[in-house]
């Protein structure tokens, strides 16, 4: 398991009653956040801490992107694969000075996703039960 997802699947997390899709919910604001912190950063001309938070961001799309369970999950999980992979390429490109609107639209497509996340049942085999007890 990722270390993202370690951080999130910790024993007094699990103890809460932290479900899967609350789990999901928790990486999804935390990659919202550190987007916002990036276009903050990148505003006020702070480039190293923009590149460290897109970093951040990126691990979290990462931990997202790997805990997919591509073999059960259905369409939906592909078609999530593919959104997290074109966020993740936005994340790339806005590390260039002059490339900050890809992080804005990565930002736009996330808070989307959480959106999306809110109004969503009891996650369906998006992120595998392995994954969370591993």
């Amino acid at each position: 398991m990722n270390t993202v997802l370690n951080n999130y699947a910790r024993q007094d997390v699990v103890e809460m009653g932290i479900g899967q899709d609350d789990l999901v919910k928790m990486l999804v604001e935390g990659a919202i956040v550190k987007m916002q912190g990036a276009i903050e950063a990148h505003d006020n001309g702070e480039m190293i801490l923009k590149g460290f938070l897109i970093g951040r961001a990126t691990g979290i799309i990462d931990a997202l992107r790997n805990g997919l369970d591509l073999e059960n999950g259905g369409q939906e999980v592909h078609d999530l694969e593919v959104v997290y992979n074109h966020i993740d390429l936005c994340l790339q490109a806005a590390t260039d000075v002059d490339c900050h609107g890809y992080l804005l639209e990565a930002v736009d497509i996330m808070a989307g996703m959480a959106s999306a996340w809110t109004d969503m049942p009891p996650l369906m085999n998006v992120v595998t039960t392995q994954a969370m007890h591993a």
